[in-house]
C-alpha cells in the first residue's frame, strides 16, 4: 500500500436513516454524531479515511450499479465542481448548489425541492453512494467481520484505487476508493457499484434537470 499523510476525517451523511422515508430540503441539524472513529482494523480504516474525507475536487465519473436482488442494472453519473454537485442514478438526478437542493426526473425535467432518495429505492443505493453511504456500509461490514481486512490495490476506470476485502459470516465484500476520496468499487451482498470512467472536469449539462 502506498504511504500517505493522514487525511482529515470528514463527516458521514445521515441520509440512510433520514431519506428513505421521504425527502428534505438542505441538511437537517442533528444531535447524533456520525461514527468516524477508527475501527482498529488498519486496512479498513485506510479506505474509510479516504471515503470519509471532505468531498472535494472537480470531475465527472460514471458508474454501473447492479442491484443483486432481482438483477436490475442502472447507470449512474457524478459530476461536481467547487460549488455544485450532480448525482444521476437511472432517470433521477440530485442537484446541490447555491440555488439549494433538487431531485429531478431527467426524462421530463420536472424537479421537486429537496433530496428524495425514495425515488431511487429500487436501485439499492442512496444518492450519497460515492462517499458517505459507501463509508457507512463499510463500517457495517467491518462490524460483523470474522477476520482482519485484506488490503490490496486495483486499477479501476484507469485510476489507481486503494481497496479492502472484508470477510464476514455472511460472505465477503470489497471496497475501493481513489486518492481523492471517491468510491471506485463497492461489492456487497445487496449491490455492486463500479466506476467505469473518470474525467478530471465537470460536465456542465449535468447541472441542469434534464441535460445529458
Amino acid at each position: 500500500m502506498r504511504s500517505r499523510h493522514p487525511l482529515p476525517v470528514g463527516f458521514a451523511a445521515l441520509a440512510a436513516a433520514l431519506l428513505l422515508g421521504g425527502c428534505f430540503t438542505g441538511k437537517r441539524p442533528s444531535f447524533i454524531q456520525p461514527d468516524t472513529d477508527p475501527t482498529g482494523d488498519a486496512a479498513v480504516d485506510h479506505v474509510l479515511e479516504l471515503l470519509e474525507s471532505p468531498a472535494s475536487g472537480t470531475f465527472t465519473a460514471t458508474y454501473d450499479i447492479l442491484a443483486k436482488y432481482g438483477g436490475a442494472t442502472f447507470a449512474a453519473t457524478v459530476s461536481r465542481d467547487d460549488t455544485r454537485s450532480s448525482v444521476t442514478v437511472g432517470d433521477v438526478r440530485f442537484l446541490e448548489g447555491p440555488q439549494g437542493t433538487q431531485t429531478c426526473t431527467v426524462s421530463t425535467g420536472v424537479c421537486e425541492t429537496g433530496l428524495n432518495d425514495a425515488s431511487i429505492s429500487d436501485t439499492g443505493v442512496l444518492h450519497t453512494f460515492p462517499k458517505e453511504a459507501a463509508a457507512d456500509r463499510l463500517r457495517r461490514e467491518q462490524s460483523t467481520a470474522t477476520a482482519a481486512g485484506e488490503a490490496f490495490e486495483a486499477t479501476i476506470a484507469d485510476q489507481q484505487a486503494d481497496c479492502v476485502k472484508v470477510t464476514s459470516a455472511g460472505g465477503g465484500s470489497q471496497f475501493c476508493a481513489l486518492d481523492s476520496g471517491w468510491l471506485a468499487l463497492e461489492d456487497v451482498a445487496e449491490v455492486n457499484i463500479k466506476m467505469t470512467t473518470f474525467t478530471p472536469a465537470a460536465t456542465e449539462a449535468l447541472f441542469s434537470p434534464s441535460g445529458a
